[in-house]
């Protein structure tokens, strides 16, 4: 089978984005590509994602090395796939010139791109957006939105008599925009409140004493290093959310719910302007217990299972078999 590598970093610094959309990306090819992933200083957690998904693990130094040993790891007949900021034109360049295929998963459009391909998911991206060569074919927009396995085809019946709330902002959630919540919903009448985060999250401890002191900690859960899977499994039993307008907000989505989503980075603003306009997600600003509605839930779910409805895998899957 051809050979895709994966190079992406995740951390309490950086956040665990770039894994977890590489990952989804495995997740679709692996059936039909050889996958390897490379990373540095992975926590235990990010082995293990990564080992369930692709064949082998490259573990790169920390520092600046970690440069020139992955080029060095390249035999020219690979896909590679490089997801993070600081990879410039003149590294895409590099990789190039070693004979390999290039992919670039982009959502910020801010340097010259000679990939063969670059994929960003962000709606409202358009192809005037990027300066590239002539080669170069983009796969823009939420058709090719990188789902885990999970979360795609999951189309199915959700209750909508009991407000259920799910809250995520991602791994780490510096901004404690977690706790920030809680104390906003914490008088609203729900039967329950799921919290998913990470463990590398600072503010865990803020947040489960908040939960152990409130009169309604027996409707509060909290959940840490959870699976796509697991993941799912409580969404699934959401009808309402919040999190950030970042790929969390397609996950939320995909499984349908009444969606309130913030801009916590820049690179989330046309993802959010784009949710917001297109009333499949209201702003995090608008937040009231009286927006809680059965109709709005329902429309909410409609809208959501008009884009989510399970072709990305296919999507993304022929844009690596056309490489």
């Amino acid at each position: 089978m051809p050979k895709v590598i994966f190079r992406a970093d995740g951390n309490s610094e950086i956040g665990l984005g770039h894994i977890t959309r590489s990952l989804a990306i495995a997740e679709m090819l692996k059936n039909d590509f050889n996958c390897v992933f490379a990373t540095r200083c992975p926590s235990l957690n990010i082995k293990r994602q990564i080992l369930n998904t692709c064949n082998d693990l490259v573990k790169l130094p920390f520092d600046n090395n970690h440069f020139r040993d992955f080029l060095e790891l390249l035999c020219g007949d690979e896909i590679v796939v490089l997801d993070n900021y600081f990879f410039d034109t003149q590294y895409q360049i590099n990789i190039k010139n070693k004979g390999c295929k290039l992919v670039c998963i982009d959502d910020l459009h801010d340097k010259h791109f000679v990939a063969d391909a670059v994929i960003n998911h962000t709606p409202g991206i358009q192809p005037h957006h990027y300066s590239t060569e002539s080669y170069t074919k983009l796969y823009l927009g939420l058709k090719y939105a990188l789902l885990r396995t999970p979360f795609l085809n999951n189309l199915h019946e959700k209750s909508i008599e009991k407000k259920v709330l799910f809250i995520c902002f991602g791994g780490i959630d510096a901004q404690n925009f977690i706790l920030k919540c809680l104390k906003l919903v914490k008088n609203y009448n729900l039967e329950e409140i799921n919290v998913v985060t990470n463990s590398i999250n600072s503010n865990v401890d803020s947040i489960n004493d908040f939960i152990k002191n409130n009169l309604l900690h027996n409707k509060i859960f909290l959940y840490l290093d959870l699976n796509a899977n697991q993941m799912l499994r409580i969404m699934n039993e959401c009808n309402i959310g919040i999190c950030s307008a970042s790929t969390i907000s397609f996950e939320c989505m995909s499984s349908g719910m009444l969606l309130f989503v913030k801009l916590t980075a820049e690179n989330q603003k046309y993802n959010y302007d784009y949710l917001v306009k297109n009333k499949l997600a209201y702003p995090f600003k608008l937040i009231s217990e009286k927006l809680f509605t059965v109709e709005n839930i329902i429309n909410s779910i409609k809208n959501q299972n008009n884009i989510f409805n399970g072709e990305q895998k296919s999507n993304v899957t022929n844009a690596f078999k056309l490489i």
